[in-house]
């Protein structure tokens, strides 16, 4: 899983990689075998159907200081756009995960929210999901995204690299070895910077 926008470093960076517990959500979708629209009115109410904001903006109430991880199974169909991902985002929402598309590309890199996806898509999928309440009952379950299993509370860390979840109960752990190697690591390349006559920056953890 890539990021939409790049410069989201996990070190020293003005704008500091992804980090926070997991919101997670199941959304599942009937791809194959989902006809045309026969017109614009018939996309219409599938795309929004009475009341779905409503419910939608219900669902993610208590997504402030969390990662939306969302698994559509892979589907390269974009669930988030510019729209719905910037409204999570105003609600609180430090990020988003899914497995699957994101659309509206350059709309989500103006708008400056974090989000990271299995690919990029034209795409939309509201259309062919399952009914709003179906993905509300997946909200808050143990999920697979990408392959790999993510619970409610697990620890979410992303950059420019990729995604990794820390299960909850092994997070402490894993942080204080990430600082020790980290420490190790910026030394090391302390010296290779003065041997190579570069000017220290701020992945060296050095503070002005």
């Amino acid at each position: 899983m890539r990021p939409l926008r790049e410069g989201l470093f996990a070190v020293g960076s003005k704008e500091a990689c992804l980090c926070g517990p997991a919101f997670t959500m199941k959304a599942e979708v009937e791809f194959q075998n989902e006809p045309p629209c026969r017109d614009w009115e018939e996309y219409q109410r599938k795309i929004d159907p009475p009341g779905q904001l409503e419910r939608f903006q219900e669902m993610f109430s208590t997504v402030q200081g969390k990662i939306i991880v969302t698994d559509i199974g892979g589907a390269p169909l974009g669930f988030w756009g510019s729209d719905n991902s910037m409204a999570v985002s105003n609600m609180g929402a430090l990020g988003i995960i899914i497995d699957g598309g994101i659309r509206d590309s350059e709309e989500i890199k103006r708008e400056g929210v974090k989000i990271w996806g299995t690919c990029r898509t034209c795409l939309h999928l509201w259309p062919r999901l399952k009914p709003i309440d179906d993905i509300r009952k997946g909200a808050g379950q143990t999920i697979s995204c990408a392959g790999v299993k993510v619970r409610p509370g697990d620890i979410i860390c992303a950059d420019d690299d990729g995604v990794i979840v820390l299960p909850i109960e092994k997070a402490e752990a894993v942080l204080n070895f990430a600082k020790q190697t980290l420490a190790k690591d910026q030394k090391t390349r302390r010296r290779n910077y003065i041997d190579a006559g570069m000017a220290f920056d701020d992945t060296l953890g050095i503070k002005e």
